[in-house]
């Protein structure tokens, strides 16, 4: 489309637009309102949205690709669908927990465990990376103790151990 298009898209979206030098580019403007958007493609989606989907063209990459699931997430992906098949709820809890999480309610020594430390913690609950995934189980037990037996949760997901061999 012509730029005079672009910018008439972009005004549409409540963006000040300005065509530079010879006509090829356009700046924009991002009012102070518009904290959605945050990079260049934010940008690209707004001219998409007021041109309107169902207006561009459906084309055919012009080359074959050959793709496939990595191993590691066909495998969990299948143990998803198993697991909820056999009457569990997937749970997906915070990758962050607090010291006490996984020391005192696991009763565990801290100085054991190879947890990663978050520098400047927000809150006292996002204190270090989980080394396990008992912790947010047991968090999501204990907000839903109300709802009826049995509580068949699981969760399926990453943890976070230190690298003895990594500096501090």
């Amino acid at each position: 489309e012509s730029t005079d298009k672009v910018a008439s898209l972009l005004t549409k979206m409540c963006l000040q637009t300005k065509i530079l030098g010879s006509g090829a580019e356009v700046s924009v403007s991002i009012p102070p309102t518009r904290h959605d958007i945050i990079h260049t493609c934010d940008i690209y989606e707004d001219i998409a949205i007021a041109y309107g989907y169902n207006n561009i063209p459906k084309t055919m990459p012009r080359f074959a690709s050959i793709a496939r699931q990595v191993p590691l997430n066909k495998l969990s992906d299948q143990l998803r669908g198993d697991i909820a098949q056999a009457g569990f709820t997937e749970v997906l809890t915070f990758a962050l927990c607090s010291r006490d999480d996984v020391s005192v309610k696991l009763r565990q020594k801290m100085e054991f465990i190879p947890a990663v430390h978050i520098g400047n913690p927000k809150t006292l609950e996002f204190q270090i990376a989980r080394t396990t995934l008992v912790p947010g189980l047991l968090k999501t037990l204990a907000a839903n103790k109300k709802m009826p037996l049995p509580l068949k949760l699981f969760e399926i997901s990453d943890i976070v151990y230190k690298d003895a061999t990594a500096g501090e």
